[in-house]
């Protein structure tokens, strides 16, 4: 969502501040052209939408590329000082009501948001990881795109006159968007892969753009040379060697190997040597990255419908079988508790409102909570050890492990105060339910 609605305010913006086709091409260049305040407006829209998803990292985003663009380019409109104002006051406008009417529901909410999930985690209190984190994210990402990297680059930065006349001033626009996202998301110190979504869109259109260079200039092949063949070539025995290598992993990790999972390797397997052998045909470029392309499209398929969902089916708590559900569940009104991680997927799933979150094993409450229920489940981050959990527990209480999937350890804590073996603080663990 954010990044959907920062690409449509940065879109928009654009459109208010690029030259009108209708200017004559002098008045155009002297930076005549006035703002279409429609688009302006527009974009002011946008940037409430998307302050209302992830607060005001949409304007930090919008900024720059659009005061950039307008300050670096004579053609582009000027926006004066209460263009910005107008700007602001409609994206307040639309977000601003949401954030009074939760402020009244939970006055913290506001030093909460803004400053913790804000400065805080820009500062690194969360997720802290080194500046050049993005850089194989970007890598990986734009596969199979990112082996047109340097030949784009030449082309981007190239100073003769038939790659000038083949960059339009968008492609400035774009390169401003996806630079600036890429850069302050790198001196943020809190960093996650799917940051970088917002500078996709615009990364995209500049590929997509020199890409239609490279097939439309036929007549001179020596100009796009690497980039019509190494680089397709290149990126779709890549693809190929992954998706093998992929499979054989989780053929060497996996007890339990489905017949679709042979498929996968064969087909891989035949593609691999298939893509060797072209690696020295120098023709036909589209039918070279059309190959790559569907290469990668079916590598995507394998890893992210079949791979990836499998995996988290076997490490979530409440994936591939319903034995877990009704352990859990056997008794609507059972008392159950998570300890030492939120575990949000549990309320949700067994559609419970009274299951309490103990942040800290340590706390005085989850005793009293097992002490109070006489049994309990308890849900507790798999890093906690049992006897951490014993501890705070009545002495007449016990332990039994039921389950133990993903990142979390499922035990059912039973206190007895007539059966004195109880008071040794056994822990004693059941047949686990099958993952």
């Amino acid at each position: 969502m954010l990044a959907l609605f920062v690409s449509l305010s940065l879109f928009t913006a654009y459109e208010a501040v690029r030259p009108s086709p209708s200017l004559p091409e002098g008045r155009a260049r002297r930076g005549e052209g006035e703002l279409r305040l429609d688009w302006w407006i527009a974009s002011g829209i946008c940037i409430g939408f998307a302050f209302l998803t992830k607060g005001p990292i949409a304007i930090v985003l919008w900024l720059p590329p659009v005061f950039a663009i307008a300050w670096l380019s004579d053609s582009h409109a000027k926006p004066r000082w209460w263009h910005y104002g107008i700007l602001g006051s409609v994206a307040g406008f639309v977000a601003m009501p949401w954030f009074v009417l939760v402020h009244h529901q939970d006055p913290t909410f506001l030093i909460e948001f803004f400053y913790k999930h804000n400065v805080a985690r820009f500062a690194g209190e969360f997720l802290p990881k080194p500046f050049w984190y993005f850089v194989p994210i970007m890598l990986v990402a734009g596969h199979p795109w990112s082996f047109l990297t340097i030949p784009y680059a030449r082309f981007l930065f190239g100073r003769n006159e038939e790659d000038r006349s083949s960059r339009p001033p968008e492609v400035g626009f774009l390169l401003l968007w996806s630079v600036w996202c890429f850069a302050f998301f790198s001196m943020s110190k809190c960093k996650l892969p799917t940051y970088l979504l917002p500078a996709a869109p615009a990364s995209a259109l500049m590929i997509g753009h020199y890409l239609g260079e490279v097939l439309r200039d036929a007549d001179n092949r020596s100009r796009h040379f690497f980039a019509r063949f190494w680089s397709a070539r290149s990126a779709t025995a890549t693809t190929c060697f992954a998706g093998m290598s992929f499979v054989m992993y989780v053929m060497a990790t996996n007890s339990v190997v489905t017949v679709f999972t042979y498929g996968w390797a064969m087909m891989w397997t035949s593609l691999l040597g298939t893509s060797l052998l072209l690696l020295g045909n120098r023709y036909q470029a589209k039918i070279a990255w059309g190959t790559s392309t569907g290469v990668a499209f079916l590598f995507a398929v394998m890893v992210m419908h079949q791979m990836v969902p499998a995996y988290s089916r076997s490490q979530t708590l409440f994936g591939d079988t319903s034995a877990l559900i009704k352990q859990l569940n056997v008794n609507p009104q059972s008392a159950i508790a998570t300890v030492d991680h939120e575990f949000s997927e549990v309320p949700f799933d067994l559609n419970r409102r009274d299951i309490p979150n103990f942040d800290d094993v340590h706390d005085k409450g989850l005793g009293e909570f097992v002490t109070r229920s006489g049994t309990a489940i308890l849900i507790v981050d798999d890093r906690i050890e049992p006897e951490a959990v014993l501890q705070q527990l009545h002495p007449q209480t016990r332990l039994a492990e039921v389950a133990h999937r993903g990142s979390a350890r499922i035990y059912q804590a039973t206190t007895s105060e007539k059966d004195p073996q109880i008071a040794a603080k056994t822990l004693a663990s059941t047949t686990k339910i099958q993952r």
